[in-house]
């Protein structure tokens, strides 16, 4: 059917161009003649109305084809144009060809994509014509591919298909890229397409407001509250956590909800001692309890009071428009089957925006203990997560497999990784049983991810020769083989991969299916 009107365009086209070349050239070959200085009378003027006739009617002119004086200077001329058009565009070729040899061309394989399927999530088609599939309850993914390669669209079939099933997801964006055809992007056009309720956190396209304190236990809230600055010193680090658990313990005896702002509001060593006092008139805790509290204020205020500063800072700044005390947690949103979406700005806010990622890490990870025992699938989406990368992340992945949560882990690079230091690499690598790996430019970066996917024994026999024949003499030796070599990897087109699953052996080469 295709071909049909393939055939039908050209036979079209070849119409319009034998239509417009006689309207152009037959009433110049009828005025040849008249121009010529033979035919020329002194005093007179040719007559050229019979051009100008043919100039204003086209059919005329197709009509005058049927002179042979006309169609043969016509047809020569018709088929001229059409020899320098193909010289033309032969020679574009083989300049490119020979001038730029290394500009890798994508030829995406021209059958249909797969699409997900009850349980798994289609990511393409193999280079043998295979539909490659990764199951929804895999544990877990690992995406690699440099800027430009496809990666966004690799992870775009996850959101498209978490969103077509009605699965909670938890998106966190480290490079917060919100133009066409970012991850976002493709997260608001899918939500809308499938009528799902997506919190966007930070960035421009902002329309939710956050608590990640919103039911939490003290420690959890401790713990989050405490990742959102870095600490130099074990000892002041120490102090100000056993400071705030403290706090936040009197505030929910005190039946106050928390919130960032609240949490803030209550660190002074004023405000800390009179809730406690408050709290002993209402009889909810003992006299010593308030004794103790009085001795962790009276050893640890001095030193919390710096902390507070940094805290307040980020509350009057950046976080100003994000945090609220009737804002969503990560277990709201997945609880509702909805999609939160942390978009970060590294570029413009570096130290906010890995201080809100650790804190959304920790959040999830709170989601997830209260989420053993759901069956649902869920996914977590972690893009860029070197600019937020933390050993927590590395607990997270750990643990989300109890309570069927797919973690997809994606990096530019390994080396992005490496900044949090080797081992977090290697942690993070190691909880992932299926890879999509991308191009990657780094020698260091493909030698990696070919020691990712792996080897095989091969057999590597040798001959030795004279001038005129073989001598009878060689070698054979068991060596290893990669199955996709780092120059494959360095080499892969834009939108192509190489898929493994360590759990099924499945090793291949993968165009990417691109959501529609």
């Amino acid at each position: 059917m295709q071909k049909g009107y393939k055939l039908l365009l050209i036979g079209i086209f070849i119409g319009i161009y034998l239509f417009l070349t006689a309207w152009v050239f037959v009433p110049i070959v009828r005025a040849w003649p008249l121009l010529s200085p033979k035919n020329q009378v002194i005093g007179k003027l040719p007559d050229l109305k019979p051009i100008i006739v043919l100039y204003k009617d086209p059919f005329l002119c197709l009509l005058e084809l049927r002179n042979r004086e006309v169609a043969i200077p016509w047809l020569v001329i018709s088929s001229l144009i059409v020899i320098a058009i193909t010289i033309w565009i032969a020679w574009e070729r083989w300049n490119e060809r020979i001038f730029h040899p290394t500009e890798k061309k994508t030829k995406r394989p021209k059958v249909h994509m797969p699409n997900h399927t009850a349980d798994a999530t289609a990511i393409g088609i193999s280079d043998n014509g295979k539909p490659i599939y990764i199951p929804d309850n895999a544990r877990h993914v690992f995406v690699a591919g440099t800027t430009g390669s496809g990666k966004t669209i690799a992870l775009s079939n996850f959101v498209e298909n978490g969103l077509a099933k009605g699965y909670g997801m938890l998106i966190i964006d480290g490079k917060g890229d919100t133009g066409p055809r970012s991850l976002i992007d493709y997260c608001c056009r899918m939500s809308i397409r499938y009528g799902r309720q997506i919190h966007i956190i930070g960035g421009p396209s902002s329309n939710a407001k956050y608590n990640p304190f919103r039911n939490s236990k003290e420690t959890e809230a401790k713990d989050m509250l405490i990742s959102m600055t870095e600490w130099s010193e074990p000892h002041y680090r120490a102090n100000v956590e056993r400071y705030i658990q403290s706090l936040i313990q009197l505030l929910l005896i005190a039946d106050i909800p928390l919130s960032y702002d609240v949490i803030i509001e209550n660190m002074s060593k004023t405000a800390y001692e009179t809730l406690s006092a408050q709290l002993v008139r209402e009889n909810k805790i003992t006299k010593e309890d308030h004794i103790a509290n009085l001795a962790i204020s009276s050893v640890s205020s001095d030193i919390t009071a710096s902390a507070t500063a940094r805290f307040a800072t980020i509350v009057e700044g950046e976080g100003n428009s994000i945090f609220s005390a009737d804002g969503i947690d990560v277990y709201t949103a997945l609880a509702t089957g909805d999609i939160i979406f942390f978009c970060l700005s590294p570029l413009l806010y570096p130290s906010f925006a890995s201080s809100l990622g650790r804190l959304a890490v920790l959040d999830a990870r709170k989601a997830v203990s209260r989420m053993w025992g759901d069956h649902k699938p869920k996914f977590f989406i972690f893009d860029e997560l070197g600019a937020y990368v933390s050993p927590m992340l590395v607990t997270l992945l750990s643990q989300a497999r109890a309570a069927t949560v797919t973690c997809i882990a994606a990096t530019q690079s390994f080396a992005d990784l490496e900044a949090a230091g080797t081992s977090m690499r290697r942690q993070v690598v190691e909880n992932c049983n299926s890879f999509i790996i991308m191009r990657q430019n780094s020698p260091e970066d493909a030698q990696q991810a070919a020691d990712i996917i792996g080897t095989y024994e091969d057999m590597d026999i040798t001959y030795q020769l004279s001038e005129q024949k073989q001598t009878g003499l060689g070698s054979a030796r068991r060596v290893r083989q990669y199955f996709f070599h780092p120059d494959v990897i360095k080499n892969l087109c834009v939108g192509e991969a190489v898929f493994v699953s360590k759990e099924t052996g499945q090793r291949s080469k993968v165009w990417i299916r691109k959501p529609e």
